[in-house]
């Protein structure tokens, strides 16, 4: 199952703390919103989810984003995940997605309708036997419109755990949807089995690929841009709340001693690349929680032109020809004076 989860879920950072947020402090009342781990959360485009078919849904004309007036409520008026069939499917998962969660207590909300199917412009009785599930819990969906439904988990060790909208045995409904996914933790369980990651490490502790609880230490300055890789992902969602700008280098060039580039503005952090970043606020603490790993000692150095930009995930000893990245972010400088350059870092050669 962990191979299979870490198809899904490589290069999706599924929550992202940082050292001002203490872990500690999550409630009922002051939950962590992890809405960002679960793809396409919104509903408002079918990859990521799967449907009972054993296919992607969004793959065929019965299970793919819609909007459909007919279930406009007070709870919600959208774009939902929609499942038809013409007959009723029973004892399955109807359209899900398995995520990886550390140990802990959690709520799932979203919003549900199932009813008969008549057709897109009449309403159908909601016959019962559709639920929202969160694992093996589930809370079942009464109205044959949009319905806010939660539903509460706890788990006492991190593992696969699946969500989604689940027909039981005595389903009747043909037409189900599921729009507005929301998941929060609200009490943390044992991550003390978390690695821990720091720039100033000489090696890469990482031998495997695996998943896991990740504490990553790396200053992110506020007043200045810096050069960043990383072996987890940032997905956007959580990159728009840490970085005041990300970009990649499209182009450079060695000119009057420095290395001057262009650049492309982005949303997200991949895994094992190179940005250039500039941080909302100061952070030295990022906590990853249930987050895809890669093992690879160094990434790959990337050619542009003449130049090789390196990233790297350990301490990297300077040596001559070596440019990093000045505060304004404007340059490459060389690396003089230097005895090293720390990790989760880059530069050029």
């Amino acid at each position: 199952m962990r191979k299979h989860l870490f198809t899904l879920l490589c290069g999706l950072c599924v929550s992202l703390l940082t050292s001002a947020q203490v872990p500690t402090n999550i409630s009922e009342s002051n939950p962590l919103d992890l809405t960002g781990m679960v793809a396409n959360a919104s509903c408002e485009n079918a990859p990521g989810w799967q449907h009972h078919s054993n296919e992607q849904a969004g793959t065929s004309g019965s299970h793919y984003a819609k909007n459909v007036a007919l279930f406009n409520s007070s709870d919600y008026a959208g774009t939902g995940i929609e499942s038809w069939t013409a007959n009723p499917v029973t004892s399955r998962d109807i359209i899900f997605q398995d995520l990886f969660l550390p140990a802990g207590e959690y709520v799932l909300e979203a919003c549900v309708v199932a009813q008969v199917y008549v057709s897109d412009t009449q309403s159908g009785r909601n016959n019962g036997g559709i639920s929202l599930f969160l694992g093996d819990n589930e809370t079942e969906c009464t109205s044959n419109k949009w319905q806010r439904l939660s539903v509460k988990l706890k788990t006492d060790k991190e593992g696969s755990v699946r969500i989604g909208v689940r027909a039981n045995a005595t389903n009747k409904n043909t037409w189900i949807c599921l729009a507005d996914v929301r998941l929060k933790m609200t009490s943390i369980g044992d991550i003390t089995s978390a690695i821990s990651l720091d720039e100033n490490y000489d090696t890469y502790v990482v031998s495997k690929d695996i998943f896991s609880n990740v504490y990553l230490h790396k200053h992110l300055p506020q007043d200045r841009y810096v050069a960043l890789c990383l072996p987890v992902a940032i997905s956007e969602d959580v990159a728009s709340t840490l970085f005041q700008s990300i970009a990649s280098i499209k182009t450079a060039k060695l000119e009057d001693g420095k290395i001057t580039f262009t650049t492309q503005t982005e949303n997200s952090v991949e895994a094992g690349k190179v940005y250039l970043v500039k941080a909302k606020k100061t952070v030295d603490e990022l906590i990853c929680l249930g987050v895809s790993l890669i093992t690879s000692a160094m990434p790959e150095p990337v050619k542009i032109g003449n130049l090789t930009l390196h990233g790297t995930y350990r301490v990297h000893e300077h040596t001559a020809g070596s440019y990093i990245l000045n505060y304004e972010g404007t340059a490459f400088v060389p690396a003089t004076g230097r005895a090293h350059i720390k990790g989760f870092g880059a530069f050029i050669k």
